[in-house]
């Protein structure tokens, strides 16, 4: 259902990888849809759109 890419041993970040899992399962349950924009140089933007 989910995964984080890379190597677990190195990484930075902490965290267990779920919550764009839940944003997406939540998003499809309301009928909903996500955008993902690349955010350069750093990062990535997630635009979450309801229906009305």
């Amino acid at each position: 259902m989910f995964y984080r890419i890379g190597n677990e041993e190195i990484r930075d970040g902490k965290g267990t990888g779920l919550g764009l899992y839940l944003v997406r399962e939540i998003t499809r349950e309301n009928r909903g849809s996500i955008q993902v924009i690349d955010n350069h140089p750093s990062g990535t933007r997630f635009i979450i759109q309801l229906p009305q």
